[in-house]
């Protein structure tokens, strides 16, 4: 009988590495899962996943790859419990349904959907708990009551912080004090860390609401040199919320910021472009014209024949006196 259930966040399992990465991410991840599922194993427990275990729903590469690892963890005693986030739907659409990676996942019974009409109830060290699950864009159910084997699984975004100007976000204690009849929430979507925590009136009942974090660091952002991946550690019969770190390297062996600066040259470069074509008069039969400024550009600067000619073609396509 499992007496503790692994919490974690965005873990977004790809096929292809990203640019920011310098090892092979695809290894790396599972390694990274590898470790977390043994915790689990070693310690008698159960994985709640809160969506976007995938990054790209239609990873078809990927998913012989997912396919092994949950069907050698399930064998060996260790269940999945989890609801979609975006990236788990083709185009965010609920009848995809078992054509994407998690569904197949879902269909060969590896892992299991929370739903949000009725909760998933579990034996955990000798406590009832009761999984509730809310899908990216379904609505948060309600419980009748309050009670503490009441925890919900979510996608939505949830934050500690505003992240940018305009940030449009659901305060994590905000969510946690409309969703009373919660002990704990565990969300996704939001890649940060976060764990928040209120004393609910009348009777002082302490409530959580964490966020893992990403499993994963696959941007070259501040805050993903400084993000340690790890999971929550919920343990019903204390009722008790603890931290595991997962073994990484430093961010400067994995994390490279060079493609950043080559981005930003690219975007430089394409404003200069841009400013070019809308500022240089090249008077021609039928007076200054836009395509004379492309002319122009392409003369001046070294543009492949291959490029040239895509250019051309676009131009054609459109109705250059719009511009």
């Amino acid at each position: 009988m499992p007496n503790k259930i692994v919490l974690l966040s965005d873990v977004h399992l790809a096929w292809e590495n990203p640019k920011s990465r310098l090892d092979n991410m695809v290894k790396t991840q599972f390694e990274k899962l590898e470790f977390i599922y043994k915790w689990a194993a070693l310690n008698d427990a159960i994985v709640v996943q809160a969506g976007d275990l995938v990054d790209k729903p239609r990873s078809w590469y990927l998913l012989p790859l997912a396919i092994q690892f949950f069907l050698k963890w399930k064998n060996k005693g260790v269940d999945t419990y989890m609801v979609r986030g975006q990236h788990d739907y083709y185009y965010y659409s609920e009848a995809s349904g078992p054509a994407t990676v998690v569904g197949a996942l879902i269909e060969a019974g590896l892992v299991n959907l929370l739903v949000s009409n009725k909760p998933t109830v579990l034996n955990i060290g000798g406590k009832r708990v009761n999984l509730y699950g809310a899908s990216f864009g379904e609505s948060v159910p309600t419980p009748e009551k309050f009670s503490p084997s009441n925890i919900l699984v979510t996608h939505r975004e949830i934050s500690d912080r505003k992240l940018f100007e305009g940030h449009k976000y659901f305060s994590h204690k905000g969510f946690l004090k409309r969703h009373k009849n919660y002990k704990l929430i565990l969300c996704a979507d939001i890649h940060r860390k976060f764990m928040g925590k209120i004393l609910s009136t009348p009777k002082k009942i302490e409530r959580f609401i964490v966020n893992t974090g990403p499993m994963l660091r696959s941007s070259a952002t501040t805050y993903n040199f400084e993000h340690k991946p790890g999971f929550y550690i919920w343990t019903p019969a204390k009722r008790s919320l603890t931290w595991k770190s997962i073994p990484i390297k430093d961010a400067d062996d994995v994390l490279t910021r060079a493609h950043i600066a080559a981005q930003e040259e690219n975007d430089r470069r394409m404003a200069e472009f841009t400013l070019k074509l809308t500022t240089t008069k090249v008077k021609d039969e039928d007076g200054y014209t836009f395509q004379g400024g492309v002319d122009e550009y392409m003369e001046e600067h070294p543009v492949s024949k291959e490029v040239a000619s895509m250019i051309s073609g676009a131009l054609e396509e459109i109705n250059l006196n719009d511009l």
